[in-house]
Order: C-alpha cells, then structure tokens, then sequence
C-alpha cells in the first residue's frame, strides 16, 4: 500500500513541474467515480494520463475506502483484493479504449492513406458513427458516453445520427419504389432521366438527394442500365443505284421537320429477327414515321416514310432527309416519293456511323430502354410493343437533347434548344462551322 502512494505521490505535473497534491488526486478521483467527468475530459482537463488516474483510484481506495471493510484480504503482493479487483476493472477498461482505438484506425486510418487526404464533413459523420455501432455490438456492456467521448461526440449526437440513418433508409426505400413504378413504362431509362423526373416527387416528399448519391442509390440496388452491343447488320450498301451526297452535315435546324433521319435496326423474335425503320426529326428528336416488317425489303421503310409524311405539315420549311447508303434508301421507289414532296436526299458518305449518328442513338434508345427487357414470340406481340415504346418515347420520356423536354412538346417549340449532355466526339450537327437553317 505503502509502495502505491509513494508511487502515485513522486509524480509531477507535466505541465507546472510541481508534485501532485493529495487534495488534488483525490478531487480527481471523486470527478471520475461520480460521474463529473469521463476518462478523456480528465486526461484533456488534469493533464493526467488514464494509467496514472487507475493508480490513483488504487491508492484512494487504500487511503480512503479499505478502513470500511476491515477484513479485507491481501493478495501475495500486499494489495487489498477490493484495490485488485479495481486494477482488473480498470485493465479492462483499457482494453475496450484500446480496441476503439484500433477500430477507430481500421475505419479513419486507412481509409485516409488510401485517398492521401483528411476526411472532413458528411464522410466523417458517417464513420463516427458507423464505427460507434459496431464497438457497441461487440461490447454491449461498454458505456456509450465513454464510447462517444472517444470521438468528441455527445451521446444524444450518436442518437440522432441514428435516426438520420432510419429516415434516410426510409427515403431511399420510396425512391425505390418510385424508380420501380416509373420503369415499369420506362424500363431501362438511366439515371439521369429518372432524377430529372423524379424532381418533384422530391420536393412532394421532402427529400433531398444529389445526382451523385441519387447514381450511388443505383448502383447500391442494382438498378443501374447496362449497355448491349448489336448483333445484327441491317444495312447493304453494295447495290447499283445511285448514292447520293451527304447535305446535311452543314446544317443545324432551327425548328421541326427541317432535317429528317433514318435508319433500320432488328428485333429479336424467336429465333429469328423483325426490321424496325424508324425517321426523327433531328430538332425535336422526335420519331415521325415508324414500321416493323419481317423482313429488310424497301416496303418497311417507305410504309415508315408514308407515316412521317402524314402529319408532316405542308407549310414547312424546305426539309431534308438524310440516311445511310442502304439498298431500301436508295432504290428507285423510296427517291421518288421524296422527290415527289420536295425532299432533298442526303446519304452518308464513308462507313462511319458517326455520320447517321442521330438516327443510331434513336435505334438504341428504342430497343435498349423499351424493347430488350421482353420476349416476344411472334410479330403481332412485336408490333405492338414497339407502338407502346414509340409513345412513351415521344411523350412520356425526357430527352437530355432538349433541355428534358420529351420529343412530342420539344416539336413545338422554335429557336435554339439547350442540350444537357457532353459531346465527347465531333458528331454531325455539332460543328462550330456549320450554320443555320433560315
């Protein structure tokens, strides 16, 4: 005992150099039994390390405490076992700090090499208290204030990050199910159509997502689009009609029915293939003329030409129509409908697809975000679902082209459109040097 106190007394004070008193070591220890103050706001506010404050809970227990229990036994060392079962509390105490120390690590230390940076702000909230749940799983019976203190969090902080954490589960489960009711119309539109879309429903519900952590909720729930690769080739340019030049690269429309594109794409049937001719209106990216046929002859794309010339108002502008060198494009009967309504014909010059670029993202969308989740069995199932799919494309779906306008209301307008997408490639109608249709 004697050995314990004159231990605990022949340390100084880092701070000041002077010995510790009596009146304060055993202030100190009754802030600690009672409750004032935890082990890390001592050790920040005394200046004592949590070795010397369980010494120093050793030597009040021997000072102050042993005169209440009279036969208390010793053990071979001469400490009363009421001092040694303090020492094995206080050891095992230093345990669990040390284990928070090392969780502390496994979460902050290496995350924080891996990016060569200190984290800061909502990625740090995040952590603290990720790593204050798992210390409580593994020890239960730890105080959740010494466990907080740790992290210079209060225990009401840890309460309300963890019903952040219920209601922020909550909201993405209805942004879940939103995204799943929208799909069901549109079902494979990516993500940045859905958080257009879905901007209000975020206001409605009062939630607030990024476009980041909105594609992080994708992708945490397997709900982002996969690209597919084509399988079929549909077009045939080695024939002995004319193949007319390409006019329509100079050109950017200022309005509707200014410069039409087409092209044919396949749709898987069995275990065999449909054609789908599609015409777009470049301006609005609307589909104006569409058909399905079973198979590649000229008739599926004039019956598609046939539509868009319906509803093609008569009073427009001079319009071109501009396609690949394919043999239905080019044969005698297609160019004579064209001519005969006063269409000039543009082609594409080399076998870049680039050059028919608008009408190969329309032929992708089509099939990628409405037609490649179904199996259809024969041409009547086909048929229809590519009429469902050229409907929600025109009027339900938003085009990052114009300005999240859908196709349909994007045809009515006039004038320069915003387009809210990159271009990574110098495709056609995007040239600083073209010019404008008047």
């Amino acid at each position: 005992m004697m050995k314990i106190n004159n231990l605990s007394q022949g340390i100084k004070n880092p701070k000041t150099g002077k010995k510790y008193s009596t009146a304060f070591k055993k202030r100190t220890v009754q802030y600690w039994l009672l409750g004032i103050h935890d082990v890390s706001i001592i050790r920040k506010k005394f200046h004592v390390s949590e070795k010397l404050l369980f010494k120093w809970r050793i030597w009040y227990f021997c000072q102050f405490e042993e005169k209440y229990l009279k036969n208390e036994p010793t053990n071979e060392r001469g400490i009363p076992q009421g001092a040694y079962r303090i020492l094995r509390k206080a050891t095992k105490h230093n345990n669990k700090i040390a284990a928070i120390r090392a969780r502390q690590e496994c979460y902050f230390g290496n995350l924080t090499k891996s990016n060569k940076r200190t984290l800061q702000g909502g990625l740090e909230k995040k952590l603290w208290f990720e790593t204050v749940s798992e210390v409580r799983k593994e020890y239960p019976k730890l105080s959740l204030k010494i466990v907080c203190d740790f992290f210079g969090k209060t225990r009401q902080a840890w309460y309300k990050a963890r019903t952040q954490a219920f209601v922020k589960d909550y909201q993405e489960d209805l942004i879940v199910e939103q995204i799943l009711s929208i799909r069901k119309h549109l079902p494979r539109s990516g993500g940045r159509k859905l958080y257009h879309i879905m901007s209000s429903f975020f206001d409605k519900n009062n939630i607030k997502i990024g476009r980041d952590l909105f594609f992080d909720l994708l992708r945490e729930r397997n709900l982002l689009i996969n690209r597919k690769r084509r399988k079929a080739r549909t077009t045939n340019s080695n024939h002995g009609f004319k193949k007319h030049p390409n006019s329509a690269k100079a050109v950017i429309p200022t309005a509707s029915n200014q410069v039409w594109v087409s092209d044919i794409t396949y749709i898987t049937l069995g275990s065999s293939f449909v054609y789908l001719s599609l015409i777009t209106d470049v301006y609005s990216r609307k589909i104006v003329g569409w058909n399905l046929s079973e198979s590649l002859r000229a008739e599926g794309a004039i019956s598609a030409l046939k539509m868009a010339l319906k509803n093609l108002d008569k009073s427009s502008l001079s319009l071109i129509h501009h396609s690949d060198r394919g043999v239905q494009y080019c044969c005698k009967k297609y160019i004579e409908i064209l001519k005969k309504n006063s269409i000039k014909v543009s082609m594409t010059e080399q076998y870049d697809p680039y050059e028919n670029a608008i009408a190969e993202r329309i032929n992708r969308t089509i099939k990628e975000e409405f037609l490649d989740t179904y199996l259809f069995f024969n041409y009547k199932q086909a048929n229809e679902a590519v009429k469902k799919a050229v409907n929600a494309y025109n009027n339900i779906r938003p085009h990052a082209s114009v300005n999240f306008l859908t196709p349909s209301e994007a045809h009515l307008q006039n004038g320069e459109i915003r387009k809210l997408w990159k271009n990574y490639y110098p495709l056609q109608w995007q040239s600083s040097n073209s010019k404008s249709l008047t």
